[in-house]
């Protein structure tokens, strides 16, 4: 099996295990700081989210967790280019944001908020990561 099809098989049916580690994240730089608005990285089921200021640290919920599979398998991170920046401008406008996000070794990155040809299915994984951020960065004591 190459290392892409194990990929997707590892986050879709943990490839045999029910144990099988889900690891991701999305990152952020650029902006009017430079330093992007914060991230999210999940390992297994540890969450280490920032928003530039503090960082927390926290746990997924079984439906998180759930949900974060479904979506990563969903977004085919196989199939990904290295980067969905418009040809015209590769390295995005003045102070726009870029987002990166990895699943397992495949990455992909984009400039704002409402990226063109970025496809739903990354938009909605990337919207369910920025949910997980947002609660953790919410909870954290």
């Amino acid at each position: 099996m190459n290392g892409a099809i194990c990929v997707a098989a590892l986050l879709l049916a943990g490839c045999g295990t029910s144990d099988a580690m889900l690891t991701m994240k999305l990152t952020s730089d650029g902006g009017i700081s430079g330093r992007g608005v914060g991230g999210v990285a999940v390992d297994g089921t540890k969450v280490h989210a920032d928003d530039m200021r503090r960082t927390c640290e926290g746990t997924l919920s079984a439906g998180e967790e759930k949900q974060l599979r479904e979506l990563a398998a969903s977004a085919h991170p196989e199939t990904w280019p290295q980067s969905y920046a418009s040809p015209d401008r590769p390295h995005g406008a003045p102070d726009q944001i870029r987002y990166t996000l990895t699943v397992g070794n495949r990455s992909t990155s984009w400039y704002g908020e409402t990226p063109e040809g970025v496809p739903q299915e990354i938009i909605r994984l990337r919207a369910a990561l920025e949910a997980v951020r947002q609660r953790v960065m919410r909870d954290c004591r």
